[in-house]
């Protein structure tokens, strides 16, 4: 019983496509065109991870790549990494937490104004792992720590989805959605930097470029060729032998890289073909469930929901991301502080979903200043919650999204004060 909950509350697919199927069931649709809709929803959200899954794939060769070349090792910041090592330890009372937070979710968006449901069902199981160590820690009963975990992660849910919904409605336009996603913080910083520093009207879409340079403008193509670019370089840094011996890459290293650029493009293409087949059913449904059941009701997506909206901030975004988060950890050890690994899934996601948010509110500049915002984020966060994190899990692995890791220092700064952990 314990698995079936995990299993199906935390899939994000099943989660986004029941939701479609209370909306349209709420709406008095047809069976049939319930059923379409119901599995259409399923079948973007199911074509996003696919392209997530292309993209990560990319990103797990270029990690290694990168602590070679650049002799950067140490702390972990992944929260796939940890959360399978810390499932070990508390899958049991995991579920319920998740469940717990997910009906103060619908609960807050009933009674409230934050008329957010929180959809990224990966970062419900994510969050809930974190509360559920953390409490655990402190030697709370099982159910003090669903109780509490319950409410803090129902919570977040809806004050991260109302946190983003201003910019995100300045980013489409004004549609019935925001960004429910543990990258909240760092975009909405991209989003008031942007406002700050910025000019809206240099949005990074609409650069006038010279005839030679027309291509630019064509995402996939251009995400394919840097990304390339930024193999072959960092490949070259790494050595051929490193490639063929370590990373067990029969392919000559040029192609390998080229390769790999051309798989990036690709899985980016199919992120925004999910993205957009997701939004033409999930809206809509959503109508039924304002109408019927949680009036006003908006919904919390996933934060690669924004890429179709501004897609070569996309791309920008992991490049000044990444390259912010590579001179923050080059100056961290220098100054003799703990080094962190290049979390470069967070560079890609975050980091572009941030350049969408600084580029809404401040054009070209917004962009690049918020990405790298993030991209130092991403270093610094992650070390300030290891202390915490290493008290439940004493591994040299933590959280790599901004608000796991302010989840972590807040809670875990408050147990220690009660005197409840080291």
């Amino acid at each position: 019983m314990v698995q079936f909950v995990t299993d199906f509350v935390g899939n994000p697919a099943i989660l986004i496509g029941i939701v479609a199927l209370v909306g349209l069931i709420a709406q008095g649709k047809r069976l049939s065109d319930i059923l379409v809709g119901t599995v259409k929803t399923v079948v973007g959200v199911l074509v996003m991870f696919a392209g997530a899954g292309a993209v990560i794939h990319t990103l797990d060769q270029l990690g290694p790549m990168i602590q070679r070349g650049f002799g950067v090792e140490g702390l972990l910041p992944s929260n796939e990494v940890f959360v399978a090592v810390a499932m070990e330890q508390v899958g049991n009372l995991v579920a319920w937490v998740m469940l717990g937070g997910f009906l103060i979710n619908v609960l807050l968006a009933r009674v409230t104004r934050w008329r957010y449901i929180f959809l990224s069902g990966h970062h419900v199981l994510y969050e809930s792992v974190l509360l559920v160590l953390l409490l655990q820690a402190a030697r709370l009963s099982p159910l003090a720590t669903i109780l509490i975990g319950s409410i803090v992660s129902g919570v977040l849910y809806s004050a991260l989805s109302a946190l983003t919904r201003g910019y995100t409605r300045e980013i489409t336009g004004g549609q019935r959605m925001t960004i429910g996603h543990f990258g909240a913080t760092g975009y909405f910083l991209a989003g008031l930097a942007g406002r700050l520093f910025g000019d809206k009207r240099t949005s990074i879409e609409e650069t006038k470029l010279p005839e030679s340079l027309q291509f630019l403008k064509e995402t996939v193509a251009i995400t394919s060729l840097v990304v390339a670019i930024f193999f072959l370089i960092v490949g070259a840094m790494a050595g051929p032998d490193y490639i063929a011996t370590e990373l067990k890459i029969s392919q000559h290293w040029i192609v390998f890289a080229i390769m790999q650029g051309l798989g990036f493009g690709a899985g980016l293409l199919i992120i925004m073909t999910g993205v957009r087949m997701l939004l033409a059913e999930i809206v809509p449904a959503f109508d039924g469930i304002a109408e019927r059941l949680v009036p006003g009701a908006i919904p919390a997506l996933d934060c690669p929901a924004v890429y179709p909206f501004a897609p070569n901030a996309v791309i920008i975004g992991f490049l000044c991301s990444t390259l912010a988060g590579l001179v923050t950890t080059v100056a961290m050890r220098a100054a003799g502080g703990v080094l962190v690994v290049p979390p470069m899934h967070q560079h890609f996601f975050m980091g572009a979903t941030a350049a969408v948010f600084g580029n809404a509110t401040g054009g070209r500049r917004g962009a690049i200043i918020g990405a790298c915002l993030n991209g130092v984020l991403f270093t610094i966060l992650p070390v300030l919650a290891w202390p915490f994190t290493h008290v439940a899990l004493a591994k040299a692995i933590t959280f790599g999204d901004p608000d796991f890791c302010w989840t972590a220092i807040l809670t875990g700064g408050a147990l220690r004060i009660l005197g409840l952990t080291p």
